[in-house]
């Protein structure tokens, strides 16, 4: 990859979970009151998965509504297209998660071995992954924020 940069790219792809309402931690109230803040009605999980490109040159993300192999399959399309685009192979770190390694997804990932070469972290494993990071900022700056729609919270989060 360091020989030719411009044939290769290198993605950290994880998963995470955001929640709809606004999460209650360090709030300012007068003793024996119970703090309360305003939410948008039903809490929704929503999970996202996403990679990020070591040098800065890009990043794919695909919202979904839970954690499995049909949405990760979604995110490997993403990639597909991403691949497409740039006529460049990947080298795509992962854990060793349940949607991951399930049958469908091992076909998935075989169907594209052509240009997708997967690198398998350990499970547990954020510091060797550097979308954790990104998605930390993400879930600070999501947890505070009352959207008045779920259109509303997807369009502030992608």
């Amino acid at each position: 990859m360091a020989a030719e940069p411009e044939r290769y790219e290198f993605h950290h792809e994880d998963e995470t979970h955001l929640e709809t309402n606004p999460y209650l931690s360090r709030v300012w109230h007068r003793r024996g009151e119970q703090p309360t803040i305003p939410a948008a009605g039903t809490n929704r999980r929503l999970t996202v998965f996403g990679s990020v490109e070591v040098f800065g040159r890009g990043r794919v993300e695909v919202l979904c509504a839970g954690q499995d192999s049909a949405c990760f399959g979604r995110y490997l399309e993403a990639l597909d297209a991403r691949h497409a685009t740039t006529g460049k192979e990947v080298f795509l770190a992962i854990d060793n998660g349940p949607c991951h390694t399930s049958k469908v997804s091992q076909a998935a990932l075989a169907a594209r071995a052509a240009w997708l070469h997967v690198i398998w972290l350990a499970k547990y494993s954020p510091e060797l992954n550097r979308k954790e990071r990104e998605w930390r900022v993400l879930k600070r700056d999501a947890r505070g924020h009352l959207a008045p729609s779920l259109r509303a919270f997807v369009d502030g989060i992608l």
